[in-house]
């Protein structure tokens, strides 16, 4: 039935021979041209039908895409093959993502009126970049979205549903049953990033001395062990190392994460400091002595100088 008229080979022309099913469809641009959504067009579209009394949009299952540009010439169709319904039907659009530009077309399955109506199960994501995008595979159904929700319809039932990888990033869950019993659903998938450890050993520093790393856009790690680990993802990163007590001086470098963890060293310096004695009263040329803690030094000039780091000498 389409606007209260039953058709049986197509809705136009009414009656017409063939192997046509119903079919209806949205135009996406100008006759004989390819159809083309581009900016300022936002949103991912799909064909869905409305019973009349519903509330709720609806495609029936085993609706198919048809490839604008190419065979419908500016026109992107869905058979829809409608049995045993009595009712008047509108058609109506629904967005799945915020990307521009978009020629595909999602489909919403599950919508067959034989299963009764249908329900929206939502899949709320958070932890990724703005703009970037994902995708769920839900029962039959491929919803892709680069925003924060993709929305399926679905009747009642049990359906299995696959996060689509995503480099750089692991998702949770990543896969499961969503059950839909009357009312909509929300899944929400946490997205993380998938980091590696980068362990750094310093040397030059006494024993038990703490002191901290930090990988910019990667973490830290503060200790008194002379080997800290910091989880980093993917990338090339600076990073800077320093002591966390006067009389050394760390330093910087730059790391690159390349899918597994990794070993750099780094090297603290003590901070020494000029102590210097001077001689009056000798005769030019005698020879003079200092020792300093363990040090000994001797010379016929006017002075003697040592480097030594902070203490009590």
């Amino acid at each position: 039935y389409w606007q209260g008229t039953q058709y049986t080979n197509g809705p136009y022309p009414p009656g017409h021979s063939g192997g046509l099913s119903p079919q209806l469809g949205l135009v996406g641009g100008p006759s004989g041209g390819e159809g083309e959504f581009g900016a300022p067009t936002r949103g991912s579209l799909a064909i869905s039908l409305e019973p009349t009394g519903s509330s709720v949009y609806a495609a029936p299952l085993g609706a198919e895409p048809i490839d604008p540009g190419t065979t419908q010439t500016g026109e992107s169709a869905l058979n829809l093959e409608w049995n045993g319904t009595g009712a008047n039907w509108t058609l109506g659009t629904r967005s799945g993502s915020t990307q521009q530009g978009v020629l595909a077309f999602a489909v919403f399955q599950g919508g067959n009126p034989a299963a009764g109506p249908s329900f929206a199960v939502n899949f709320q994501s958070t932890g990724l970049p703005s703009g970037q995008g994902w995708s769920v595979q839900l029962a039959r159904g491929l919803g892709t979205s680069n925003g924060s929700l993709i929305q399926f319809l679905e009747p009642n039932g049990s359906y299995a549903f696959n996060v689509r990888p995503l480099a750089g990033f692991r998702a949770s869950p990543s896969a499961g049953v969503v059950t839909v019993n009357g009312s909509s659903v929300t899944i929400r998938i946490a997205w993380s990033r998938v980091t590696y450890p980068v362990s750094f050993q310093e040397s030059g520093l006494p024993s038990g001395t703490p002191w901290n790393v930090t990988v910019v856009g990667g973490g830290s790690a503060e200790g008194s062990s002379s080997l800290l680990t910091v989880a980093v993802p993917n990338g090339t990163f600076n990073f800077t190392f320093v002591p966390l007590r006067q009389g050394y001086v760390g330093g910087n470098g730059v790391v690159t994460v390349n899918g597994t963890g990794l070993q750099r060293t780094v090297a603290f310096v003590r901070v020494e400091y000029s102590v210097t004695f001077r001689s009056l009263n000798l005769t030019p040329g005698v020879r003079w002595s200092v020792t300093l803690g363990s040090e000994l030094q001797s010379t016929t000039n006017a002075s003697l100088n040592f480097s030594e780091p902070n203490g009590t000498y």
